[in-house]
């Protein structure tokens, strides 16, 4: 990688972090964070959608998708249906 690539790499993982920190800070009052927001986002709400699909749309582990969505249920965000 060249010097100009490591450059532009380094502010963009700059930018990501204080956009994500201003995120956590404006969600705070939700009692949300940008990783739960993102999931809500994800969560389509014309259709239901299976624990599996959304794995597959947010690319994370099982074990991630569960607590972020067990934390969504706890704040009646997020209805899980048997």
């Amino acid at each position: 990688m060249t010097t100009e690539s490591d450059a532009l790499v380094s502010q963009l993982n700059i930018t990501a972090r204080k956009l994500q920190n201003r995120l956590n800070e404006l969600l705070k009052p939700l009692n949300l964070t940008a990783n739960n927001y993102y999931f809500i986002l994800k969560i389509d709400t014309k259709e239901p959608l299976t624990q599996d699909q959304l794995y597959k749309r947010i690319y994370l582990s099982h074990s991630n998708v569960t607590r972020r969505l067990d934390q969504l249920i706890q704040l009646g965000l997020v209805q899980k249906n048997a």
